[in-house]
């Protein structure tokens, strides 16, 4: 899948590269988001590079006398998309050099990130991995018909997924060295994918405009009645998507943590609230509109879900196993 912004995508990762001055010409207005390559100099604090982008760190680096240099770059839109981006892969031997697994996306890889290099074990790399900027994952861990037999098609496809790994095996007692490497530890993985008018998540890490407020049973399945506020009415709003089906009444909600027992609830009705009062947390902000405040009824009774819109379908797997891969030449 080829990713909003700048260059491509290469095996499941994203790759921005701008060459550094006089090798390539980039675009001025790029904004440098780290760099790779080798001192020729000695360099009192390697660390302190880790927080400059933009033109601050382009400022120094063009002060700094490096062989093998390349400048990474996004055009400004583009690096908005982007948070909490640094390397992994510790100095001396990139250990743990992977992205946080089912989240972050590697941006690219170096031999020399951040002016650190690997050696002496030059196999391996470092690897630059960042946050999506709105919370979600731009792509899945695996292609859906890989996982289903049927899967949904064609661009109004709405999927979620998430995995959990565990390296202590729920003792808290680290055995592996590896916190996120599913081989080496238990974990447990889905993957909910369903047409677009369905399904929606009122979840902000998610990316919704929807601000859920007043959850207050996060155990009973019985059904509950919360508020919410839509904190986006301009043309890139998602709000509306809850309605997208046969009306609100049937869509499968993703739920906020602690929002009821289970992450996600079916809509039974939503209609503006008798009481417009906001909580002092959202009263006190800037929307630049007057929100209007829903009551919002949902249950777990999954038969209400609509049947003439496509499949919902889930997948999941969980181990408790070291996975051992044997390779074995056959004839």
């Amino acid at each position: 899948m080829l990713l909003d912004g700048c260059c491509w995508e290469v095996q499941g990762w994203r790759r921005v590269i701008c060459e550094s001055p006089g090798d390539q010409d980039y675009e001025s207005t790029d904004i440098k988001q780290t760099f790779a390559g080798t001192f020729l100099s000695t360099i009192a604090d390697i660390a302190s590079f880790g927080g400059l982008f933009g033109a601050a760190l382009a400022d120094v680096l063009d002060g700094i006398d490096m062989e093998l240099e390349r400048r990474y770059c996004c055009p400004p839109d583009s690096a908005k998309k982007w948070k909490n981006c640094r390397w992994h892969g510790q100095p001396g031997s990139c250990f743990d050099n992977h992205c946080d697994i089912g989240h972050q996306v590697q941006v690219t890889q170096s031999d020399y990130g951040m002016g650190q290099s690997c050696f002496p074990r030059m196999e391996r790399t470092r690897v630059f991995c960042c946050d999506p900027a709105d919370g979600k994952s731009p792509f899945l861990p695996v292609p859906l018909d890989h996982l289903f037999k049927h899967p949904p098609t064609g661009d109004n496809v709405d999927t979620n997924f998430d995995i959990k790994v565990d390296n202590t095996w729920g003792d808290g007692h680290a055995d592996t060295s590896t916190k996120n490497d599913p081989d080496q530890a238990t974990f447990g993985f889905w993957v909910l994918t369903s047409p677009e008018q369905l399904q929606i998540s009122l979840d902000k890490r998610d990316g919704s405009h929807w601000e859920v407020f007043n959850c207050n049973d996060a155990v009973s399945e019985e059904e509950q009645t919360v508020q919410m506020i839509c904190t986006d009415v301009s043309e890139q709003s998602n709000c509306g998507k809850i309605s997208l089906g046969h009306g609100v009444p049937g869509t499968i909600l993703e739920m906020p943590k602690g929002c009821g027992p289970s992450k996600y609830a079916v809509a039974k009705s939503m209609a503006p609230s008798k009481d417009q009062t906001l909580p002092h947390h959202l009263a006190k902000r800037n929307f630049g509109h007057k929100p209007v405040v829903y009551d919002l009824t949902f249950d777990y009774e999954w038969r209400r879900v609509p049947r003439d819109l496509g499949d919902t379908q889930l997948r999941v797997d969980f181990s408790n196993e070291v996975v051992c891969f044997y390779h074995a030449k056959l004839g």
